[in-house]
């Protein structure tokens, strides 16, 4: 019998409409998840385009290796964040203060002779914050992201947007490309102790140096900006004159210890996911008991285990960006965990009633591939042939 005629549930995202994620199995609609989010969201579609989905509509999101869109989805879930960029992408607005440079049909041209070519919106926060530019190289290689706090230089990056890599940066600033096909997204993430403002500004080289150069000529495209609070970006969130907020994605599933798992005494759940770990110490993932001792199994952080009345202890297994884990229920009380095709801890000694519930969300981004739930405890050869990479 093959692993998927074992599963009790299968759900490869791939079907949704407003409020719900459908599984493939089992086909009566009783492996399927409620979803909300109460804002719109926006997604990358399958074309490798930036689109803008309803409120309480499932983003499946397609993935871009290397600019190239690949087929198969994932269903993303990310945690409230706030867009505090008030035109996000309508540079021409005068909330955008443009010195030595003009910008015109999403181009933005330096001026020649201008000693500083930069574009600015000044914005009112403190503490951890990501910041990233949607940008095109046309005939202009470096780009700087500055930022300011009370007045003074924090720190900054910058990027050779011809080759698509990261250059010199100060002040403790880390960066990252994204290759999205025609645009590459440039992003930073700082920490300030209190105002910031974010500046986009042509420079001519590599250099170890905050001074754009009067020297600089050409242009490139600009598109998009976004500056949230927190320690790592999540989807684009579109504004024009105010800060919008996207509110937190949640994809739950009850009622697995009546119909599902009824009875049963064993139970192997499986997940595939990316996840940046980069979450606060809230359950981005949890599957937890039917009755009131509230028993769980979960994703917090880089790590995965059993808490509560499970009796387990945390599990500090090495989570990655791309993850295949395990958690198995040999019997009632007793329980292991496996991860990329390692055996790891589990929980012994207190049982539990029953499997009831999974929900998918909290303060982290994931974004599942995949997930099945089988009826029985599997083999530890089954267990670590499913979690390989």
């Amino acid at each position: 019998m093959s692993l998927f005629d074992k599963a009790s549930l299968m759900l490869t995202p791939s079907g949704v409409k407003t409020d719900k994620v459908h599984s493939q199995k089992p086909s009566n609609g009783n492996g399927d998840f409620t979803f909300d989010r109460s804002s719109t969201a926006t997604r990358v579609n399958k074309d490798g385009y930036i689109e803008t989905v309803a409120a309480d509509v499932p983003r499946l999101n397609y993935p871009l290796i290397d600019g190239v869109v690949q087929d198969c989805p994932s269903l993303i879930l990310e945690p409230a964040r706030t867009q505090l960029i008030r035109y996000s992408g309508d540079f021409s607005n005068a909330a955008w203060v443009k010195s030595g440079v003009t910008f015109s049909n999403n181009t933005i041209t330096a001026n020649a002779g201008s000693s500083f070519k930069n574009i600015l919106q000044n914005e009112t926060n403190d503490g951890a914050q990501t910041a990233f530019f949607d940008v095109e190289y046309i005939d202009h290689q470096w780009l700087h992201i500055l930022v300011g706090s009370n007045a003074s230089d924090t720190g900054f990056i910058n990027f050779d947007i011809q080759n698509k890599v990261v250059g010199y940066s100060e002040g403790g600033f880390t960066g990252n490309v994204i290759d999205y096909g025609s645009f590459i997204r440039i992003l930073v993430n700082f920490n300030t102790t209190d105002k910031t403002s974010i500046l986009l500004s042509f420079i001519d080289s590599n250099a170890a140096t905050r001074v754009p150069s009067s020297t600089s000529t050409g242009s490139f495209k600009l598109y998009r900006s976004q500056l949230e609070q927190g320690s790592y970006p999540t989807s684009y969130i579109p504004t024009q004159g105010s800060t919008v907020t996207r509110t937190i994605d949640l994809a739950s599933k009850t009622g697995l210890s009546s119909n599902l798992l009824s009875g049963k005494t064993q139970a192997t759940i499986f997940l595939e996911f990316d996840y940046p770990l980069a979450t606060t110490s809230v359950d981005v993932f949890a599957i937890t008991r039917s009755d009131s001792t509230n028993g769980r199994a979960y994703i917090w952080g880089s790590q995965i285990g059993f808490a509560s009345n499970w009796n387990g202890t945390v599990q500090a297994i090495s989570l990655t960006t791309t993850n295949k884990v395990i958690w198995r229920f040999n019997s009632l009380s007793n329980g292991s965990t496996f991860v990329a095709g390692v055996k790891g801890g589990g929980f012994t000694g207190t049982a539990y009633t029953n499997i009831d519930s999974f929900i998918f969300g909290g303060y982290g981004i994931l974004k599942v591939k995949k997930l099945q739930i089988f009826d029985t405890a599997l083999s530890d050869t089954e267990c670590i042939s499913l979690t390989q990479a």
